[in-house]
């Protein structure tokens, strides 16, 4: 019984170390990049490089359906606040076949770039274009987060849905 005790509490231990993400994006017809991964304060580290293969043709930009259910703002907000964002720069330049949809769409992200501009050291530019569909964008940033607060929201989240039900 205390091995299982013992055993359990290394995991927590574990999960409340800081995760750390630095990430380098860029699309401009293909998406290339890297994140780097760093664990138990830089001792374990590890680095993704990302490459898309061809580009997004403006027909693959069709099917996107904006009509769906209402997010779970509660727990994107809780899930916010457990990131620590730092140095993130982000420029995205979006636009969907019919602008009608595209105005939608920004009417989603308008709240998402106050919510960035509120973190230190952020460079947001979010461009929509309404003449034609498009997806371009270049990101960079370092995010720390500790895997044990995310899973207590979540699990607050499904208990608290639970209890709602």
């Amino acid at each position: 019984m205390s091995l299982i005790l013992g055993l359990l509490l290394f995991i927590l231990l574990l999960l409340a170390v800081p995760l750390g993400l630095e990430f380098q994006f860029s699309r401009y017809g293909t998406l290339e990049g890297h994140v780097r991964i760093r664990w138990a304060f830089g001792l374990l580290r590890f680095e993704l490089p990302i490459s898309g293969e061809g580009e997004t043709q403006p027909d693959q930009l069709k099917g996107i359906d904006l009509k769906g259910g209402a997010p779970p703002i509660r727990l994107i907000t809780r899930l916010w606040r457990a990131l620590e964002i730092r140095d993130l720069h982000l420029y995205l330049r979006l636009g969907l076949e019919d602008p009608a949809d595209t105005g939608r769409l920004w009417g989603l992200f308008g709240p998402l770039s106050g919510m960035l501009y509120a973190c230190a050291d952020t460079e947001v530019d979010l461009v929509p274009e309404f003449m034609q569909p498009c997806l371009e964008f270049e990101a960079a940033g370092e995010i720390r987060v500790v895997p044990l607060r995310i899973i207590a929201i979540l699990i607050g989240e499904r208990l608290s849905f639970m209890m709602r039900s």
